[in-house]
Formats: structure tokens, C-alpha cells, sequence
């Protein structure tokens, strides 16, 4: 029993009162083109026969390129950012509970040139340095412990926690500017009149098979008929 499934890359995206998570969905015909020596491909495409979903953070795509040898080309926080460039111009974005799908095509190649464009504008650099914080260039030193009264208790060390906390606190406030910046840029083709369910991206193209809630349906209704039986 197959299930349809988008024959190109695509974002999946879900949203709860202004906050989102994005899941990276590369179908197995592109794994096949995907430029890592046979023997780590093979594994790949044998443990992914349905194409692999790889959430949007740093945490995923580094354990995947460990494992198989490749990194979407971009970043996860360049994508969480486009997204929400996106998703802030839509309509009752912040009340927003919903689900969806955008072409990768749609989020990297059509927004990521238009912000590009808007942040070398006005901040004279490009997108990707724009929104990097201290920790993806150093990261802050965690608190050392050091011991007291040995038996009795560990304290951390009040020269590093108080270091941390400072770096913590001015990586806070780099990511307000960088979502206060990016609310600002209008990307192109988005209705701001429209919901973020509404709004009209390039066309997809399935493989053949059953939509994922129909085989739940029916996994849902052969439980009900055992229970009565």
C-alpha cells in the first residue's frame, strides 16, 4: 500500500499562535541525485525508500550529514527565517493553527533572493551573516563548577555564569532585531489578506498512491470493527 507523497522537495509547516515548526521532506528520487560516495547512498536509499523527513534545525541536519554525508544546502535557521518572513505577512498570522506544504523552490529560491536583497539594502551584508548569532560563531563557554566544601555541594563559578549570562542575554537581543528587521521586508507573491493556508504557491506534483488520512481512516475503523466484534 503506497502512500502519495510529493515527487519534489517541499516544507511542511506547522503553526500555533505565531509559532512554527518545519519539517525538510526530500522525496527518493532526489536522494538518488544526491552527490555522497555509493556506499553511504546505497544505505540511504535502502533505509529511505519513501524519501526522508528531516526536521529544520542544526541538531537533525548535522546528524544527517554525520551519518550519510549531506547537508541541505541551506541552513536551518536561513529557512526558519525566510519562513517567517512569510508567515508574519499573512493574514491573523499570530491566531494562526493550521498545517501546510511550500515547495522548497517557493521558500529558498523566489524569497531567500528577495530578502537578500532587502537586508544588503539596508544592512549592507548578506542574509545568512545577517542572522547568525554569537553562538554559531563562538559558542558561550557553559558555567564550570568548581567545588565547595566538597562533600556539601558543587557552585558554579560566579566569573563564567556570569560571562554566560551575558552572552545569553546579547543573543536574545540579536534575534528580537533580526525578527524586527525581517517583519519589516514585504516578500514578493504574498497576500497579506490571506492566511497562510491560502496563499498561492507553485504547483505540486504527487506520486500516485493514498492520502496519508485515508490510511488512517481505515486503520481507525478496522480497530473500531475488532472491538465490536
Amino acid at each position: 500500500m503506497s502512500i502519495i507523497s510529493p515527487k519534489e522537495r517541499v516544507y511542511y509547516y506547522e503553526c500555533s499562535y505565531g509559532k512554527f515548526r518545519l519539517t525538510y521532506f526530500i522525496p527518493h528520487s532526489e536522494l538518488k541525485k544526491l552527490p555522497i560516495n555509493a556506499q553511504i547512498k546505497e544505505k540511504l536509499l535502502i533505509e529511505y525508500p519513501d524519501g526522508i523527513d528531516l526536521r529544520v534545525e542544526e541538531t537533525d541536519y548535522s546528524d544527517f550529514k554525520k551519518t550519510y554525508g549531506y547537508r541541505p544546502p541551506i541552513n536551518p535557521e536561513v529557512a526558519q527565517k525566510i519562513f517567517f518572513t512569510m508567515f508574519s505577512k499573512t493574514k491573523n498570522w499570530e491566531e494562526f493553527i493550521g498545517s501546510g506544504i511550500i515547495p522548497a523552490k517557493d521558500l529558498e529560491e523566489k524569497q531567500l533572493a528577495d530578502i537578500e536583497r532587502s537586508v544588503k539594502k539596508d544592512k549592507n551584508q548578506s542574509f545568512s551573516d545577517f542572522i547568525r548569532t554569537p553562538h554559531e560563531k563562538k559558542k558561550p563557554k557553559i558555567p564550570e563548577i568548581t567545588k565547595f566544601r566538597k562533600e556539601v555541594m558543587l557552585k558554579p563559578d560566579k566569573k563564567h555564569l556570569k560571562s554566560y549570562h551575558r552572552i545569553r542575554k546579547y543573543q536574545g537581543e540579536k534575534q528580537k532585531t533580526v525578527y524586527k528587521f525581517l517583519k519589516k521586508i514585504k516578500p514578493a507573491g504574498i497576500d497579506s489578506n490571506k492566511t497562510l493556508r491560502e496563499q498561492r504557491f507553485s504547483e505540486i506534483k504527487w506520486t500516485k498512491g493514498d492520502r496519508i488520512e485515508d490510511v488512517f481512516a481505515r486503520i481507525q475503523n478496522r480497530g473500531r470493527v475488532k472491538k465490536g466484534a
